[in-house]
């Protein structure tokens, strides 16, 4: 199961999680108990290990930015972000990880019941190959406010890096 933790943006300075993780799920947020609730269920919904860590963004500094910095002060073979409204199906982590062990892609497109793997609003990123696009962040910085995800599915896509799985 996920360990949860909690942090806010004006403390990100001082968060370090050096203790490598198989995967750490991002959860930027501004509506807390939505988002505990959520990080519940998407950890309870897992038998993998790993770190979810809810982000609250009292910084106001929005999801890209909030993303990126939690990004760069874990490690982690795989670095999932979502929403603080996500809904996983269960054992989403474990279809996920052999989904993208088998395929060998940079970015899973999560099925978040939209866009059916043609976007990944959610998604599951492969931080080896996330590092090749923008070094330690996981998203393009100069975004403010959407186009991220977007930018992200096209280069996967046009580079033959992008998985799906609709489980």
């Amino acid at each position: 199961m996920l360990q949860i933790l909690h942090i806010k943006t004006s403390d990100i300075m001082g968060f370090e999680h050096e203790e490598f993780q198989e995967t750490v799920v991002i959860m930027p947020s501004i509506r807390v108990s939505q988002a505990r609730r959520a990080a519940r269920l998407i950890a309870g919904r897992t038998e993998k290990p790993g770190v979810l860590v809810i982000a609250e963004d009292d910084c106001r500094l929005g999801f890209i930015a909030t993303a990126n910095m939690v990004h760069a002060k874990t490690r982690s073979r795989y670095a999932a972000y979502v929403a603080q409204d996500a809904y996983a199906g269960f054992y989403w982590l474990e279809i996920a990880t052999e989904t993208m062990e088998k395929s060998g892609a940079g970015l899973l497109a999560f099925n978040d019941g939209r866009f059916f793997g043609e976007l990944a609003a959610f998604g599951l990123v492969r931080r080896e190959w996330a590092s090749t696009l923008y070094g330690n962040l996981l998203f393009y910085p100069h975004y403010k406010k959407g186009y991220a995800d977007t930018e992200l599915t096209d280069i996967a896509r046009h580079t033959g890096m992008i998985a799906y799985n609709p489980h």
